[in-house]
């Protein structure tokens, strides 16, 4: 008898040791329509799952779809730390499945949905256009401009551009820069056009799709004229600066008053319903560079009457390398890995809270889907730059 207690308590105090269940394999399935097409099934296309687990991505397997648009992935690890999505390549275009992970199920399914390809713009516009200035800490006499767009595609095809602005990448999207924009980051594909703008050359998809990007400008003197060009129908377009100091008119906008639900010091000019070959005019009067200097902004949080869209804009880190002046600059890499392991990192204290009953379930999942769509995102964007 004492042996058999020996025995037990050496084979619990083993490194390694566990009555923990292993969870048997998990599977996916799923199918590949062309909503074009009405939902029609798509054969011989490949497909690619992707997983991610402790700060990782990596690709876990490939396979095709049968005669049937089908396919299936066998012998998946279930942790539930482990979050899986995948991806199909259909007529030159890029698509992706939504977030999704095992934690108590045995099987996963969902549809991939792909379209039929265009060249004709018609069924895009602009929903939102969101400018906002800011001054930067780093300097007296630079502003930093963030601009927020929402795209819609209104139709049935994915929008993929006609003119050829770089080998292999057509233009999807025209964006105008006003006078002395420089050192530009954006979070998608781009390329430089020498008319004094970019092009966006990321295909549109039906629905929506958000861009982001960032520039300064160093105004010349007390008065500086901000011009933007529009390039497409634009239902809503706001211009959101910030009050001591600054007044800023516009023939083509309105002025509002402070923003609503912010306590920052802001104020904004809006304007609907513009056309696609609008010009926006504003007159900006700008305060002294000593008084300037003296701002800090703390942050922004505002909702935008009218539109149901919540904007969060954040300053950039205090000690942003400096950025060569030339407006050619690609998107900063380094700055989305470092985003996307933000993300990735705060799933794992997720995890933890939820290990240690610190989060219930439904909050729990809701809230990594969101990192994990959020992070994907990230992942997209480098993939394509």
């Amino acid at each position: 008898m004492r042996n058999i207690i020996f025995f037990l308590l050496l084979f619990l105090l083993l490194p390694g040791a566990s009555f923990a269940e292993e969870l048997p394999p998990g599977e996916i399935k799923g199918s590949v329509l062309n909503k074009t097409l009405n939902g029609t099934r798509v054969k011989d296309l490949e497909i690619v799952l992707y997983q991610y687990k402790e700060n990782k991505g990596a690709e876990v397997a490939r396979t095709k779809t049968d005669p049937n648009g089908s396919f299936l992935f066998e012998g998946l690890n279930r942790d539930k730390r482990i979050s899986y999505y995948a991806s199909a390549k259909y007529k030159s275009v890029d698509y992706f499945s939504e977030m999704i992970h095992f934690l108590e199920k045995k099987e996963l399914s969902f549809d991939l949905s792909v379209y039929e390809t265009t060249d004709q713009d018609k069924d895009i516009h602009i929903k939102t256009h969101h400018i906002l200035l800011e001054t930067d800490n780093n300097t007296k006499d630079t502003f930093v401009v963030r601009e927020i767009m929402i795209v819609e595609n209104q139709g049935n095809k994915t929008y993929v551009g006609s003119k050829e602005v770089q080998t292999g990448k057509k233009e999807t999207l025209r964006i105008s820069l006003p006078k002395n924009a420089k050192n530009i980051q954006s979070m998608f594909p781009v390329a430089v056009n020498p008319w004094g703008g970019f092009s966006a050359v990321t295909a549109f998809s039906p629905g929506t799709k958000r861009i982001m990007f960032s520039y300064t400008i160093k105004p010349e003197g007390a008065d500086y004229k901000f011009d933007k060009n529009l390039y497409l129908k634009t239902d809503s377009f706001s211009f959101i600066f910030p009050e001591n100091g600054i007044q800023a008119k516009s023939d083509q906008l309105i002025y509002k008053g402070p923003t609503p639900n912010s306590d920052q010091g802001f104020s904004y000019l809006a304007g609907k319903n513009m056309t696609g070959k609008s010009k926006i005019v504003i007159r900006l009067s700008l305060p002294s560079t000593d008084n300037l200097f003296k701002w800090v902004i703390v942050g922004l949080v505002m909702v935008l009457v009218g539109t149901g869209f919540v904007l969060f804009l954040v300053k950039e880190r205090k000690n942003r390398a400096k950025k060569e002046d030339d407006p050619a600059q690609k998107p900063s890499q380094v700055i989305l890995v470092e985003q996307r392991q933000k993300m990735l990192q705060s799933m794992t204290e997720l995890d933890k809270q939820h290990d240690a009953g610190q989060i219930d379930s439904d909050k729990y999942e809701s809230r990594r889907r969101i990192l994990m769509e959020k992070a994907v995102e990230i992942t997209k964007i480098l993939k394509d730059s």
